[in-house]
């Protein structure tokens, strides 16, 4: 008997759980107690069937054999056309309780935080989505993937990140326009942003550089970089613990470095 994959499919305005192009169940219009009934079912790995249409024309017979589910689907009603085969037990598990109950819930309008921040990202063109671990949340940034922990506040780690992303670019343009003219001097975008430990721990990242060069007499040119944060403010990279600033006084704090490299 063959093991065939069961999917969601969408079409007559409804959700419906499919296998092999059959149709197995409905899955928009149940009702709560409908899911967590069906839930226990197949926790319990009862032997069940459901019936549909005028005189119970469509059947389905669900039996556990281990890490397999045996189907048994008939229709018709004198002489009934009968179609068996088998899905994995897990692998159902994860298709109609994962996403058929997550599609569920959306049919219905029952969205919790983390379905919020999920809309909310994707309204601002973010491209996001629910993990599978339900723990985590998945999200594009450019042509990065990321896979962040849900935050306490999910719908407020989002406006967080949406805001970082859409600010990105005026905040380096200020530092590229703070330091013209003090020589040896760049402000760059960082090759990779921790755009998940944002979203996950509501700290600023690393998103940009300024990068400065002197020459201290003869020797050899002293370098100095000052990491660019997703909230727009400057820290020197690897000393000054603490010093920060924004982009209106990073000229000072570079001519006042100069200074004492002189």
């Amino acid at each position: 008997m063959s093991v065939v994959t069961p999917e969601i499919r969408f079409f007559a305005d409804c959700h419906w759980l499919m296998a092999d192009n059959i149709i197995l169940l409905r899955i928009t219009p149940m009702l709560p107690y409908e899911w967590s009934n069906l839930r226990r079912l197949f926790d319990c790995k009862s032997t069940f069937e459901t019936r549909s249409g005028p005189f119970d024309y469509w059947r389905i017979r669900l039996e556990f054999d281990g890490n397999l589910i045996h189907w048994t689907v008939s229709d018709g009603w004198w002489h009934p056309k009968t179609t068996t085969f088998d899905t994995d037990y897990e692998t159902t598990m994860t298709v109609l309780f994962g996403v058929g109950y997550d599609q569920w819930r959306k049919d219905r309008g029952i969205m919790d935080e983390a379905d919020k921040a999920v809309k909310r990202l994707n309204d601002s063109g973010i491209p996001a989505t629910r993990s599978s671990d339900p723990d985590y949340l998945v999200f594009e940034v450019g042509e990065s993937v990321f896979r962040a922990l849900l935050s306490a506040d999910p719908t407020h780690a989002a406006s967080r990140l949406i805001e970082a992303v859409r600010n990105r670019g005026k905040i380096l343009d200020d530092y590229r326009e703070a330091v013209v003219g003090l020589g040896r001097v760049e402000a760059l975008d960082a090759d990779d942003v921790y755009w998940d430990d944002l979203f996950s721990n509501g700290d600023p990242v690393e998103i940009g550089a300024v990068i400065f060069q002197t020459q201290r007499g003869e020797e050899h040119p002293v370098g100095l970089d000052l990491l660019i944060m997703s909230d727009g403010t400057w820290r020197p990279d690897g000393f000054d613990t603490g010093k920060e600033g924004a982009a209106g006084d990073v000229r000072d704090y570079l001519a006042q470095w100069m200074k004492e490299q002189s």
